[in-house]
Formats: C-alpha cells, sequence, structure tokens
C-alpha cells in the first residue's frame, strides 16, 4: 500500500493526485500559505512542513479551499488550542483513529504520541 505522506509514490497510488504549488489558484495557494505557517509547521515531518507539493489531508482540502479553510483552523484549533496536555491529546487522537479504523490518522499520530512518552 503506498505511504499517502510520500510525495515520491506513482502518481496512480494515490486517489488525488498532488498539485505542484505553481498550479495552485490563488484560493488553493492562501490555503496552503495558512496551513504551511500556522501551528503545523512547528511539527517535524508534517505533511504541511515538507517542500514541494502539499500532502496528507491537506491534499484534499485544496479542492476546496474554503471548505479546507475552515476544516483546517477547526483542527488546528481543536489540535493545538485544547486543555489537554499534548499526551492525553495524542492518546485521544489515537483511541478515536482507532475505533473508526482510521488508518491514516493512526500512522500520522502513533510517531507524535510515542515521542509525547506514550
Amino acid at each position: 500500500m503506498a505511504n499517502p505522506n510520500n510525495a515520491n509514490d506513482a502518481a496512480g497510488s494515490r486517489r488525488f493526485k498532488l498539485i505542484p504549488p505553481e498550479n495552485l489558484t490563488p484560493e488553493q495557494s492562501a490555503l496552503c500559505d495558512a496551513i504551511r505557517t500556522g501551528a503545523r509547521s512547528q511539527l517535524k515531518n508534517s505533511g504541511a512542513t515538507r517542500p514541494g507539493p502539499i500532502g496528507g489531508p491537506f491534499n484534499v482540502w485544496l479542492r476546496s479551499p474554503g471548505v479546507g479553510d475552515i476544516v483546517q483552523r477547526l483542527g488546528e484549533q481543536i489540535r493545538f488550542r485544547t486543555s489537554l496536555p499534548p499526551k492525553l491529546n495524542e492518546m485521544a487522537i489515537l483511541i478515536t483513529a482507532r475505533y473508526w479504523t482510521s488508518q491514516y490518522e493512526w500512522s500520522s499520530h502513533l510517531k507524535h504520541a510515542l515521542n509525547g512518552g506514550l
């Protein structure tokens, strides 16, 4: 199975092809900038911090930048401005990912949980 974070995956293995930065519309570019300069920019190995086309769930959000901006701001609020300590926040994310069998969420947050002491 292809790694959704790997920009080098064969184009046919993705549901949504990555959009090269030079092909972004002004609205998509604004969303990409908001993601790359927000709280996610502080995370190592995030799809938001890698050079080139933006990957992970952000790639899908670019298809509808108005909705994508709302989703990314909500996600940023829930994840980075929570009252939970980071360790418990990651535990809650992993429990939710497991309950819903969300492999992407599980694999992207497992490393954060391990680094946080879980």
